[in-house]
């Protein structure tokens, strides 16, 4: 046994800070004050011991100290009691009133009274991993916070195997759009809402990185897809800021002839003849036009709308669930069941097999430790079959597209 005495507060502080940044949503407690400083010796101790069990692990004893709890009286906290991604504690932690080097009158230590913590060999943690899923391998592309809070694009298989990253750099890179043959990503590109923003593509082979368009700061593309025809990308494009006023533009994609071809849409679609598209207006109204503007159908209302591959069907978010329907707005039938405090905000289809993408949004938007946003997750559908099976890809990802 290798005995660590508690740390000066200044080496606990930066010990924790370590064990922080692994530890991604490690929840902190209230810790007694040891002789007058902040009492961190415990997670201190716990990260000496990560670092110990990386080299050459034997039994390893820790001293921490007592935490105070809201009745006044004292727990021993070795471990975070919850990590955002499913962690477990350390196998094994243990505390026994034998190996205390004092009590006071209930058998439990007093604040500022060291304890000590036995941690077996060796050390094990659990992570919580999606469940295995049998849908169609596929791939898809999707956002995801990184280093420094940065929003990078990331491919990955619907299993979740095979994940790489495609963008890297302190900018944000958001709403990736396949290329009809699957071997290239548009993207937008800026580094805050009061810098240009940036259409760019990206071979997956690595032999194409190109910008094709800037905007100024004060306007936004808040929608982009990749014409099913390969030639053109379809974007709206509005104001950063309310009245945001959006319009639909197309631009060759060497970023050429840019035009408008009609105003007031938020997000859309393009069906898979690339003749018509579905777009959900600033009010909140689904509609399926023609690329002049003029109106085919009107659907109702929906936040987020995607076309299947074979163009004969509709999903939509509406009301905080995702739905399928038939193009004319029949045969409309929920598909998602968010518990209470989530919400789906965005769906992706463009494929011929019945596997949709869904964004949902659950916790708190500004919800981030240590680099890892909790407030968006990424969720698949098997809406083929009557009663639809949902798993789970992301609990930190948005923006999903699925590849044609």
């Amino acid at each position: 046994m290798t005995n660590i005495e508690v740390l000066p507060a200044r080496r606990a502080d930066e010990a924790l800070a370590e064990i922080t940044r692994r530890s991604r949503g490690l929840r902190r407690r209230r810790l007694a004050f040891l002789g007058g400083m902040p009492a961190t010796a415990v997670a201190a101790a716990v990260a000496l011991v990560v670092a110990v069990a990386s080299g050459d692990p034997t039994a390893v004893r820790t001293t921490g100290v007592a935490a105070a709890n809201e009745d006044g009286s004292t727990t021993n906290q070795a471990v975070s009691d919850r990590q955002h991604d499913g962690a477990a504690p350390a196998s094994g932690v243990r505390s026994s009133a034998a190996e205390r080097t004092s009590s006071d009158d209930t058998g439990g230590p007093r604040p500022g009274e060291s304890v000590v913590v036995t941690i077996p060999n060796p050390i094990t943690t659990t992570t919580t991993a999606p469940a295995p899923n049998p849908l169609p391998k596929q791939r898809i592309a999707y956002t995801r916070i990184g280093e420094r809070n940065w929003w990078q694009v990331w491919v990955t298989k619907t299993d979740g195997s095979d994940a790489r990253q495609v963008t890297t750099g302190d900018e944000m890179h958001l709403t990736p759009t396949w290329s009809p043959d699957g071997k290239r990503l548009a993207y937008i590109e800026n580094r805050s809402v009061w810098d240009p923003s940036y259409l760019r593509i990206s071979a997956l082979d690595d032999s194409e990185d190109r910008t094709i368009a800037t905007w100024p700061q004060t306007q936004r593309v808040w929608a982009l897809r990749w014409s099913p025809k390969g030639g053109r990308l379809w974007y709206a494009l509005g104001a950063q800021h309310a009245p945001i006023e959006t319009a639909m533009w197309s631009m060759a994609v060497d970023g050429s002839d840019n035009r408008m071809l009609f105003d007031d849409v938020v997000t859309f679609d393009i069906a898979s003849d690339g003749e018509q598209a579905a777009v959900v207006r600033e009010s909140g109204d689904l509609e399926i036009v023609r690329p002049d503007g003029s109106v085919v159908r009107r659907l109702g209302k929906a936040a987020s709308v995607a076309w299947s591959g074979d163009g004969s069907r509709l999903a939509v978010v509406d009301g905080g669930r995702a739905y399928v329907m038939k193009v004319d707005g029949t045969a409309r039938r929920a598909v998602t069941t968010p518990p209470d405090g989530e919400v789906d905000t965005r769906v992706s289809w463009r494929s011929t097999r019945d596997v949709l993408a869904v964004e949902r949004q659950y916790g708190s938007a500004d919800a981030c430790v240590n680099s890892t946003c909790s407030s968006r997750g990424i969720r698949l559908v098997d809406v083929g079959s009557a009663t639809p099976a949902e798993y789970r890809l992301s609990d930190s990802g948005g923006s999903p597209a699925l590849a044609p």
